[in-house]
């Protein structure tokens, strides 16, 4: 009887191993499509930028990380974050009042 048991518990383990192996095929397949599909699109874009250079035009620029432009964000937020607790605070004394 052990080693019926041992034999179900090696078909149950293959079974796994092989869905697994499955499950990664398809993920490396979805994976390499996707890869794909952004070198398509950087292709594109560098395209486009190409024929900007070509008839004058520059290419923007987008400074996601532009330190500046950050610290002048994030200034602004702050700002708004203040007069947001402010109005809040406005409203809740006009709303005590009223009652």
């Amino acid at each position: 009887m052990a080693t019926k048991s041992s034999k179900s518990k090696s078909k149950v383990g293959k079974s796994a191993k092989s869905a697994s192996k499955q499950n990664l095929k398809q993920k490396a397949k979805v994976t390499k499509s996707q890869i794909d599909k952004l070198n398509k699109d950087m292709d594109h874009i560098q395209d486009i930028h190409k024929s900007l250079a070509q008839s004058g035009q520059a290419p923007k620029k987008i400074g996601a990380l532009d330190v500046a432009r950050l610290k002048s964000d994030m200034e602004k937020d702050e700002q708004r974050k203040k007069a947001n607790k402010e109005l809040q605070r406005q409203l809740e004394v006009m709303t005590g009042m009223a009652l």
